[in-house]
């Protein structure tokens, strides 16, 4: 029986057929096995059965089916390619068509197009098994190159040995839609086998399409071009030989386009882009990409490295490990618009966590930014030039107990700029600036509620610590734990500028709640700022060469009424300097401004300090306190409204005040009440001074001991005042007394304007005293009057007991016909026992 291509006659192999079918011509495949090559130069239509049951099974040597003729041109649908070499081979412009078309088992690769003008369209099929040759060259489920183009729709390429589909050369295009390439499996020799692979000039485009279960990487760009688009990548594995797992690799001056795109699950790294290369990802999610614990390989969210770009917009990169984006090297720049980074978790040693990382000389720019729920710092700069700039951005809850971080951190010479950023919730500290080097400056920003360590301590909202220097402008430090605003250690320095620091809370075992500190050498600087509302002290600096300087600044409401703790203002001890200028401190509990320490240089200029109560029932208020050695030089300075102590300087101060007004000082529940006072060694120069409306004592000079211990010895003070007005003293009540050493009750009542006790110097010229009990009062030492007038005193204008009394040119008008009395029962004001220790 001769063959004629009918039914009852068919031809015995294809290749028959396709001859005599001719031209354009139509070849139907029955269901078998065919043990051939195919090889097209002209147009036809091949359709076999069902795929399943219609086999090419081509010669090893010459693979499944050629094209290699411009005039080629193949329609071929449902049949299985199956060979020991390549399965269909397109060349010198030839055209394919291919419908429900499977090759199964090929070698070297399923599907090959190359050169010019070659073009394959391929949908509804699959690529299954495509192993390496001998050699093991090969392997690719698809090769494109060379200027060839393959489109496939809802196929599936699975098992390829190499790469799923491999795109090289200029203008050569791979583009697959719907489709799955899965499960690519490299020979140990090989270092990856990706799903994607667009390298020297190719190109991949990818729409809604999945690559999953890759040796090593799932997409791949080497001076290639990826476009993924509604993709997922997802579940990479590590490979020995690879030094990369990932979902996508930009490398060698490649480029990627993300949109759309799903990278997750993937053993190592969601996405890396090195060698100069550029990654654009927008509307992905990144997600779930951690470390292969038996793998030590570089892993996280995005890795952007060697002088690389990536840009992002609208993008999540959640649940990595150990970080969510890294930016590492000299001229690598990550810039991303409307980006959550989210819940990066450490690694498996324990290790990272951190949510944006710049470093070594990288730049990252985040502009409407979420970085929240990670396990290490959020937003860090490490290293020399390494620089974040956020703006518009929300940094909250990450949780950096463990490597005492920040919710954003710059350290080792790294750099922040933060603008328009809230910062909520982190632990234990909200911005820092670590290091010699280290820089932030953060911008019209909230820093508020950060959290406390597990020992109870930080919580911190700003942090210059070891030499890093923090600049904040226009920003409010908000409901903070411990201190609200921190400089700790040489060289690092805070400045405030239009700044509110506020409502710090204390630590869980009652101490802290400073609104500022600084520490062991560190630097504030404050400028038309609020420091408000703080459980503990406003401002506070201790150990020497710690500097302070304020100006144009308001302290106000610090110190929480009813707490026994001794709250103030303003508390330096030890430190080296504290500047003052145009500061208010209003309304707090315990002293205005605390002054402590041998050798501290303390200048206040323009100061007001009012409305300063005790902190307890049985406490004392202060409205400037110095102890232990200070040289202070106030000018300018306004002291209103204080219960207890308007100015003292207890023990061996250098105190010199011009242009001080002091109005409205009150007993404390102790008693008592004085002006200013010189206490304990304290020598004062007071010139252009006035005390206004003072209850118990205006001005006095009285002994003390030393810091208050007992059987020390009492030290004599001195002052020297010129043109002094005191007015308005009233009488108050000494509730308590020294009695030797020990303090015993008394209910005696003082009115005296000028007052000096035992061992003690006074000298007034140019004294206006009016409108009180006693104009002057002696119980010790020595008082000098050169030039005063003493009028309206209800008792007298002087009283001695004890001492001496000089006058010169005093004029003295009083309700008493005795103007100057000498009194056996005369109250010493140094029996008011001064608030011990005041520190």
């Amino acid at each position: 029986m001769i063959a004629d291509g009918s039914i009852a006659r068919p031809f015995a192999s294809i290749s028959a057929a396709v001859r005599s079918a001719g031209a354009d011509g139509w070849v139907l495949v029955a269901a078998g096995e065919y043990r051939e090559t195919l090889v097209f130069t002209t147009r036809v239509h091949v359709l076999g059965r069902c795929a399943s049951e219609t086999v090419i099974r081509g010669i090893p040597t010459l693979g499944g089916i050629s094209l290699r003729d411009p005039a080629a041109d193949l329609d071929l649908r449902d049949v299985t390619i199956r060979t020991d070499n390549i399965g269909l081979s397109v060349a010198r412009a030839a055209h394919v068509r291919m419908r429900r078309v499977w090759f199964d088992g090929n070698r070297q690769s399923g599907i090959t197009v190359i050169e010019t003008g070659s073009t394959v369209d391929f949908e509804d099929g699959g690529i299954v098994d495509t192993r390496t040759d001998v050699d093991m060259s090969g392997g690719y489920g698809i090769l494109v190159g060379l200027r060839a183009t393959i489109v496939a729709r809802r196929i599936f390429v699975s098992g390829s040995h190499a790469a799923g589909l491999d795109a090289n050369g200029t203008m050569t295009l791979g583009q697959i839609e719907d489709s799955v390439l899965r499960d690519t499996r490299t020979p140990d020799r090989i270092d990856d086998g990706p799903g994607l692979f667009a390298h020297t000039n190719g190109t991949i485009r990818a729409t809604r399409s999945v690559i999953e279960q890759s040796d090593g990487v799932g997409a791949l760009a080497a001076l290639g071009r990826l476009e993924l688009t509604d993709c997922i990548v997802r579940t990479s594995r590590a490979h020995p030989p690879a030094d990369i797992v990932a979902g996508i690799q930009v490398q060698e001056g490649g480029t990627a386009l993300v949109t759309g795109t799903s990278v997750r699950d993937n053993a190592g790294l969601g996405i890396v882009v090195d060698g100069a290369s550029r990654l654009t990802l927008s509307q992905s999610l990144v997600l779930d990409n951690r470390s292969s614990p038996s793998r030590d390989l570089a892993n996280g969210g995005l890795r952007v490295q060697e002088v690389s770009t990536a840009t992002l917009f609208a993008t999540r990169i959640s649940g990595s490990a150990p970080f969510g984006i890294v930016a590492t090297g000299a001229g690598t720049r990550v810039d991303g618009t409307d980006v959550a980074v989210e819940d990066t978790r450490s690694d498996d040693g324990g290790l990272g966590g951190t949510g944006v990382v710049a470093q070594n000389g990288a730049t990252i720019t985040l502009r409407r930014a979420r970085v929240s729920h990670n396990q290490d710092t959020g937003v860090s700069a490490i290293g020399a030039g390494a620089r974040m700039t956020v703006t518009v951005a929300v940094v909250a809850d990450n949780d950096a107990r463990r490597s005492r971080g920040a919710g954003m951190g710059a350290v080792q010479h790294g750099a922040i700029d933060a603008t328009g950023v809230r910062i909520v919730r982190n632990a234990p500290s909200g911005l820092a600036a670590s290091g010699a080097g280290s820089s932030v400056q953060v911008d019209d920003s909230i820093v508020e509620a950060q959290r406390g360590q597990t020992d109870g301590r930080g919580g911190y909202g700003l942090v210059a610590i070891a030499g890093g220097t923090l600049r904040a402008h226009a920003t409010v430090v908000d409901d903070n734990r411990d201190v609200g605003a921190v400089a700790n250690g040489a060289g690092s320095i805070l400045t405030l500028d239009r700044c509110v620091v506020r409502r710090t809370a204390r630590r869980d075992d009652g101490g802290g709640g400073w609104g500022i500190g600084v520490e062991a050498g560190g630097r504030m600087e404050a400028t038309a700022s609020r420091v408000e509302s703080n459980a503990g002290l406003g401002i506070f600096a201790r150990d020497t060469d710690s500097v302070v300087e304020m100006r144009d600044t308001v302290i106000s409401g610090d110190g929480i009424a009813g707490v026994p703790v001794s709250d103030r203002g303003v508390a330096i001890e030890n430190a080296s300097s504290v500047l003052l200028e145009r500061v208010a401190v209003i309304g707090v509990h315990g002293i205005g401004v605390s002054l402590v320490g041998r050798g501290l240089q303390a200048a206040m200029h323009d100061v007001s300090i009012a409305d300063i109560t005790p902190a307890d029932v049985g406490g004392y208020a202060i409205g400037i306190g110095m102890q232990g050695g200070v040289t202070a030089e106030l000018r300018g300075v306004y002291v209103a409204r204080i219960r207890e102590v308007g100015i003292v300087g207890f023990l061996d101060e250098q105190v010199t005040l011009d242009d001080v007004i002091v109005h409205g000082v009150q007993p404390s529940a102790r008693g008592g009440g004085i002006g200013i006072a010189a206490w304990g060694g304290t020598t004062l120069t007071a010139r252009r001074t006035s005390v206004i409306d003072a209850t118990g004592v205006a001005i006095a000079a009285v002994p003390g001991e030393y810091e208050g211990v007992p059987g020390s010895p009492f030290r004599g003070s001195s002052a020297i005042l010129e043109d002094v007005f005191v007015r308005s003293v009233h009488s108050g009540t000494i509730r308590v007394r020294y009695e030797g050493t020990q303090l015993v009750p008394d209910g005696r009542a003082v009115a005296y304007g000028l007052h000096t006790s035992e061992g003690c110097t006074l000298r007034a010229t140019r004294a206006l005293l009016v409108d009180g009990g006693y104009g002057v009062a002696v119980t010790g030492g020595t008082m000098t009057l050169d030039t005063a007038v003493i009028t309206a005193q209800l008792d007298a204008a002087g009283a001695t007991r004890g001492g001496r009394l000089d006058r010169t040119n005093v004029f003295a008008s009083t309700n008493s016909t005795d103007i100057f009395q000498s009194l056996q029962d005369l109250p010493s004001a140094s029996s008011i026992p001064p608030p011990t220790p005041i520190r």
